[in-house]
């Protein structure tokens, strides 16, 4: 049994087959990082490729091919609006039977990120550190956000609201045998 990442912005209606040969061979899931559900941001961080279709489409894909989908989303991306980060959430509740894991992150501008410097020159980096930055998406119960658009508060509860929605439909031994795992 194997899984993988997968990049939406790359998959076509064809690769049906490619997904089914993945299954036959034994792939169980595969790993997206599908970041928001608004087309504007994710061509920011993703590229002109990339498109809240092509995730879409990656998702039906998947789900006929009957291989698992672990989604990765961001929240938080600098320059995204409170709107913008909506349309995250409404992707994520359109489409949570189709994923068996979701998570979402809060955008950290890491070192050599496209964001980074767009980050810095906004002085939004001014007294972070490497530690501070690796410890983000609340590890150690404080986020730091960099978005001026969006308040850290709004940032973290949106967080916690896709949590307990993802979270809700598992069952208690299903959240205890992964927090084991954790």
């Amino acid at each position: 049994e194997w899984s993988c990442t997968v990049r939406p912005s790359v998959v076509k209606e064809s690769d049906i087959e490619l997904f089914q040969l993945m299954k036959k061979s034994g792939c169980s899931s595969i790993m997206c990082g599908f970041e928001t559900g608004c087309d504007e941001v994710l061509k920011s961080i993703k590229g002109p490729d990339a498109s809240v279709a092509k995730n879409e489409l990656t998702l039906r894909l998947a789900h006929q091919a009957g291989l698992g989908v672990f989604g990765f989303f961001i929240c938080g991306i600098y320059g995204e609006t409170e709107e913008q980060m909506l349309m995250t959430g409404e992707f994520i509740k359109k489409h949570l039977n189709e994923m068996h894991l979701v998570e979402l992150f809060i955008y950290t501008p890491f070192p050599g990120s496209d964001m980074h410097k767009c980050v810095s020159d906004a002085g939004l980096l001014d007294g972070i550190t490497m530690d501070d930055l690796s410890g983000n998406n609340v590890v150690f119960g404080n986020a730091i956000t960099f978005n001026p658009l969006v308040s850290t508060d709004k940032i973290v509860g949106f967080r916690k609201q896709i949590r307990r929605l993802t979270m809700n439909r598992h069952s208690l031994r299903d959240k205890v045998r992964w927090l084991r795992a954790n």
